[in-house]
């Protein structure tokens, strides 16, 4: 039962990882950065920068770049800048966990297996400059997509991972042994 719930949790933050990145907007510009360290965790940085430039991003590829679209939008979902914050705060500390404990079970993307995916995806265009304005119309940048690829193929090694010490788990149970 409990890793059923351990296994859904683990879908769970998979796919919330995989839509958080999917907002993530284009790169490359200022926005006024103050550095400083939003959370820590297990002694890995969070820096202010990325959680500012998150929700910036965030702004600019939802079209709420003006603060009275801004404010409406955080009164339609019943959030305010703080709630915000914490979420974008959250998002990224669980991606931290997720790739603290990939790193304690050995589990590794290579920057192959990542340009793999981007190759067989970006063979569905006919031009790199159509690839590009896809992923300009998407609100991406290359990287940002390379990013969610990795934390993609993380998460799946990590789910088939937790899956396999279930199913050792539960034929130590039949065996009688655990």
């Amino acid at each position: 039962m409990k890793h059923k719930a351990l296994l859904r949790k683990v879908s769970i933050i998979g796919v919330s990882a995989a839509c958080c990145f999917a907002l993530v907007g284009c790169g490359g510009t200022n926005y006024g950065y103050t550095g400083g360290v939003a959370a820590t965790v297990n002694g890995s940085e969070i820096e202010e920068d990325t959680i500012t430039k998150y929700i910036q991003d965030f702004r600019a590829s939802s079209e709420l770049t003006s603060d009275q679209d801004w404010a409406n939008w955080m009164s339609e979902n019943s959030l305010d800048p703080s709630t915000v914050r914490s979420q974008v705060i959250d998002y990224y500390t669980e991606v931290e966990l997720k790739k603290q404990a990939c790193d304690e079970k050995g589990i590794t993307i290579d920057e192959s297996q990542v340009d793999e995916q981007i190759n067989t995806t970006k063979a569905n265009y006919s031009s790199d400059e159509e690839w590009q304005n896809a992923l300009s119309s998407a609100g991406i940048t290359e990287d940002s997509y390379r990013q969610a690829i990795e934390e993609g193929l993380r998460d799946f090694r990590s789910m088939a991972s937790y899956q396999n010490e279930i199913q050792v788990g539960n034929a130590l149970k039949q065996s009688g042994i655990a």
